[in-house]
């Protein structure tokens, strides 16, 4: 489902589309009345916009206009003048069709982008800023362990990528060199085998040849843009480990958080709020220990009954 940003940059696009349309209506209802001018001073005619006429055409769906002038006065000003009127009358028909469907569009998008507005709306009304302070607390410790972890794994992760790379760009320009091989001699029908695992290998080469870490000449640089990579991250995880507890309808007013604990896989709380239940909020590491696979935490909430410890 498309974003508030998102659509908003497509109301803005779209907008331009309109206003391109209504430039290009002016340029030939200019160009048109132009043309009708010049007709009228060479024929001494009094030809006006009037006089054109336009025919409806419908095939099923589809329904077109069809502009031209009357006998008498295409016999008196020539093809080629009524040809510059009608054309003109055309591209006027095409961009004000055109214009019609973007405002649609515009139209749709405006609608989708009020709705995803309020609906912002009411969440930011209905969010828990107390549960999410007891969750921000309770995980103060974890994230700093997160962002630590996360920070040398970007910079293991670097130095590998960098010291792979060379290898890589030359092992990709082998494989290349033998599809190219094999397309010029067209025996790529007898080598699909071989051909599928040369196309493995460019496809893995690839992976470290246009991972992000090579777009930085300087390590400082990567690691630094990454931390705000994980501030975000950080930030849009804790509104969605608050949404999900939220979820469970949580007592505002005596929400806290007990039992926070760092386990081998992440880490845990339950949240209490006076009620005969308990929430069970974890946070689980994924890929933790993968060189290439970018960690990531999964948020699991689930409501308990047992009393805890």
């Amino acid at each position: 489902m498309a974003t508030i940003k998102q659509i908003t940059k497509q109301i803005e696009t779209a907008t331009k589309r309109i206003a391109d349309f209504d430039r290009k209506i002016a340029m030939y209802t200019e160009r048109r009345d132009k043309a009708i001018a010049a007709a009228n001073k060479k024929s001494g005619l009094n030809i006006c916009v009037n006089d054109i006429i336009v025919k409806e055409n419908t095939n099923g769906r589809y329904t077109w206009k069809e502009y031209s002038l009357p006998a008498s006065i295409r016999d008196a000003i020539g093809f080629e003048a009524s040809f510059k009127i009608t054309n003109a009358c055309d591209y006027i028909n095409d961009n004000t069709k055109n214009k019609g469907i973007e405002e649609r569009n515009l139209a749709r998008l405006q609608s989708e982008l009020a709705e995803l507005e309020a609906k912002a709306k009411a969440d930011a009304d209905n969010y828990d800023n107390a549960l999410e302070t007891a969750l921000r607390g309770a995980m103060s410790d974890f994230r700093d362990v997160w962002f630590d972890r996360m920070l040398k794994w970007f910079g293991k992760h670097y130095d590998i990528i960098k010291e792979r790379t060379p290898k890589m760009t030359e092992r990709r320009r082998r494989a290349i060199s033998a599809l190219q091989w094999f397309d010029r001699y067209g025996t790529s029908s007898k080598h699909r085998r071989t051909i599928k695992v040369l196309e493995a290998i460019k496809g893995r080469c690839n992976e470290i040849i246009y991972d992000e870490a090579n777009n930085y000449a300087n390590r400082d640089f990567y690691l630094a843009d990454m931390k705000e990579e994980l501030e975000k991250s950080w930030e849009q995880g804790i509104v969605k480990l608050t949404k999900k507890c939220q979820g469970f309808g949580i007592d505002q007013a005596k929400v806290r958080c007990t039992h926070c604990d760092m386990t081998a896989k992440g880490f845990e709380t339950y949240i209490e709020d006076g009620q005969p239940r308990f929430i069970h909020a974890r946070v689980i590491w994924a890929a933790e220990y993968s060189d290439f696979v970018q960690p990531h935490i999964r948020y699991l909430v689930t409501e308990r009954t047992v009393k805890i410890g």
